[in-house]
C-alpha cells in the first residue's frame, strides 16, 4: 500500500528500473508460478515476441541483481519467487488481519495503509499491467476499508473513542463516499461531547455525496443528524458492528479438506486464459473424476485479486431445471430479488451489468440439452466485465467459448519407476502429480505409508490403470486400510469396478 518499498533484512533495496520493480511486485502479489510468455505479454505488449523476451531476460537479471541470488527460481519457460525465502508483503498481512479479526492484529495492520496500492507508480506502454494495477487498487481499497471499519468498531466498544475517531478519519480518507463511515464519525463526535464537529461532519457528507454522485444522504444519516442537532441524541445511538461482508471475503469458494496436488502448468495456463482481455468464457472439459472442479476452484483462488467484485462459486450439480440457474447464481452472489412482477433473470443481469467478477459455474453438462447455456450467453452479452469459468463433460457451444481439456494426472512409465534408486524416489516422484496424490490419499488411511522401491511400481501401475484420474487414484488409495498396494493393483487389473465397491 502506498509507493513501493523493497527491503531485505530491514535495509532498503533500490533500482532505477521501474519495470524491475513492477515485475517484482507482480510476482510477490500473485505468489504463483508465471510463464515467461505471459510476463512478456503483460509488460511489453507493444513488442514482438523476440524483443519482449529479451527485455524480460534483462529485467529478471535486474531483479536478481537487486535482491541477490536465491530469490528467483524458474527455468526457460516459467519463473516465480522462491517460496523457501522469508517473503513478507504488506497487503497479504492486511488480508490476514481482516480474516483473523483480532483487535491487536487490526491495529498493527492499520499502520500499513499508507495510501492506494502502488500509489504514484505507473509504467509507460504497459496497458495490461495498468489494468492489473487498477484491479489491485480497487480490491485492496476494499480490504483496507473492511479492516478500518472493524478496527473502529472494536475501539469504540472498548471506549477508546479518540483513537476510533482517527481510525474512521483514515477510513474516510480512503473512501470519502462511504456514508456509514460519516455516520460513525458523527456518533463518535457526539459521544465525545463535540456536537459541533458532528454537525460539520454531516455537512461534509452532504457536500461530498452531492458533488461526487449528485445524491442526498440516506434517511438513516438524516435521522442521526436531526437527533444530534436537536439535542435528542442519546448514548443508545452507538456505532453498529460491521454488517456487510468484509472485502477480503468477496468470494464463496468452499474450503477444501486436503491440499492441492500438482497440476501447476494447468493452473498457469488457465489463469492466463482468464486474464486475457478477449477471453470471457473458459470451459474445463473432461470425464467424470478428472478433477475439473478441484482444478477450477484452485484457479479461482489464484485469480481472486484480479476481480474487484469477487469470485463466486455456483454449484449446478443438484439442479434439475434450467429455470433454477438464475436462482442458484443469485444465491451464490447473496443477491435478493427486489421487484415483484419483474423478470428475476432481468433483475440479476441488471445487478451484474457493472460488476467486475468471475462466476465459477460447476457441473453444467446435464443442463445443456434443455437450453441451460442461454444464461451464460445472456450474461456475457449484458455484463462486459463479468467472466465465466465452467466445468462440464461437454462444451457449452456459446460464442467465444474457450475450451481447456482436463485429463489424467502425470505419471511415469513402469521402466522409469523401476529404475529409481531408494535415495532418488522422494525427489523423482515430486515431478509426477498422480504419485503425489496417491501418497497423500494413502497416508490418510495408513499414516506410515510412503513411496518405496518395493511399492513404487505397483503404485505407478495403479495410477495407470485408472488413467491418472484423481477420483480413481483416491478411491484406490482408500483401500490401503485393508489391502496392500500389490493386492489393490491385482483387484483393479481384474475388474476396474472394484473401485466402486464400498470400502
Amino acid at each position: 500500500m502506498g509507493a513501493p518499498i523493497i527491503e531485505i533484512d530491514r535495509q532498503p533495496v533500490t533500482t532505477d528500473r521501474r519495470k524491475a520493480i513492477a515485475l517484482l511486485v507482480y510476482l510477490a502479489i500473485t505468489n504463483q508460478t508465471c510463464t515467461r510468455d505471459g510476463l512478456a505479454t503483460l509488460f511489453w505488449p507493444e513488442m514482438d515476441a523476440t524483443r519482449a523476451f529479451a527485455n524480460l531476460r534483462r529485467t529478471l537479471w535486474e531483479v536478481n541483481h537487486m535482491l541477490g541470488a536465491g530469490w528467483l527460481i524458474g527455468d526457460r519457460h516459467q519463473v516465480r519467487l522462491n517460496e523457501a525465502r522469508d517473503l513478507w508483503v504488506d497487503v497479504h498481512a492486511l488480508q490476514q488481519a481482516v480474516d483473523n479479526g483480532e483487535l491487536s492484529d487490526l491495529h498493527d495492520a492499520a499502520a500499513l495503509v499508507r495510501g492506494d496500492f502502488l500509489a504514484g507508480f505507473s509504467l509507460r506502454n504497459s496497458a495490461e499491467f495498468d489494468t492489473w494495477q487498477q484491479q489491485q487498487v480497487s480490491y485492496w481499497q476494499r480490504v483496507a476499508a473492511a479492516l478500518l471499519e472493524k478496527l473502529a468498531h472494536g475501539l469504540a466498544v472498548k471506549g477508546e473513542l479518540e483513537t476510533a475517531v482517527s481510525t474512521v478519519q483514515q477510513w474516510l480518507a480512503l473512501d470519502p463516499l462511504q456514508e456509514s463511515a460519516h455516520r460513525q464519525l458523527m456518533v463518535l463526535y457526539a459521544q465525545l461531547g463535540q456536537r459541533t464537529l458532528a454537525i460539520c461532519q454531516y455537512d461534509q457528507c452532504v457536500t461530498t455525496l452531492k458533488n461526487e454522485l449528485d445524491i442526498p444522504p440516506e434517511q438513516e444519516t438524516i435521522d442521526l443528524f436531526e437527533q444530534i442537532k436537536s439535542g435528542n441524541w442519546t448514548q443508545s445511538v452507538s456505532i453498529a458492528a460491521p454488517q456487510r461482508k468484509p472485502a477480503v471475503s468477496l468470494h464463496n469458494l468452499p474450503v477444501q479438506p486436503t491440499s492441492f496436488v500438482g497440476r501447476q502448468s494447468e493452473l498457469i495456463d488457465i489463469g492466463e486464459l482468464l486474464q486475457a482481455p478477449t477471453n470471457r468464457l473458459i470451459t474445463l472439459t473432461g470425464p467424470g473424476g478428472s478433477g475439473k472442479t478441484r482444478l477450477a476452484l484452485e484457479v479461482a483462488r489464484t485469480v481472486l485479486p484480479h476481480f474487484a467484485d469477487g469470485v463466486w462459486f455456483v454449484s449446478l450439480a443438484a439442479l434439475r431445471s434450467v429455470d433454477s440457474i438464475v436462482t442458484a447464481v443469485a444465491k451464490s452472489l447473496h443477491f435478493t430479488f427486489y421487484e415483484e412482477g419483474s423478470s428475476v433473470k432481468k433483475q440479476l443481469l441488471d445487478f451484474l451489468r457493472n460488476k467486475k467478477l468471475l462466476l465459477l459455474m460447476d457441473n453444467y453438462e446435464h443442463l445443456l440439452e434443455s437450453g441451460g447455456a442461454a444464461f451464460v450467453s445472456d450474461c456475457l452479452s449484458v455484463a462486459a466485465d463479468v467472466k465465466i469459468l465452467t466445468t462440464s463433460r461437454m462444451r457449452l457451444n456459446v460464442q467465444g467459448e474457450v475450451l481447456y481439456g482436463v485429463t489424467g494426472m502425470s505419471l511415469p512409465d513402469a521402466e522409469t519407476a523401476v529404475s529409481w534408486q531408494p535415495y532418488q524416489i522422494s525427489a523423482a516422484t515430486a515431478a509426477y502429480s498422480a504419485l503425489q496424490l496417491f501418497q497423500q490419499s494413502a497416508v490418510r488411511v495408513q499414516s506410515g505409508f510412503s513411496l518405496l522401491p518395493e511399492n513404487i511400481v505397483d503404485v505407478t501401475e495403479i495410477c495407470r490403470l485408472v488413467h491418472g484420474l484423481p477420483l480413481g487414484i483416491e478411491l484406490a488409495a482408500s483401500w490401503m486400510e485393508m489391502l496392500s498396494v500389490a493386492e489393490i493393483r491385482a483387484e483393479i487389473s481384474e475388474n476396474l469396478d472394484f473401485l466402486e465397491t464400498e470400502v
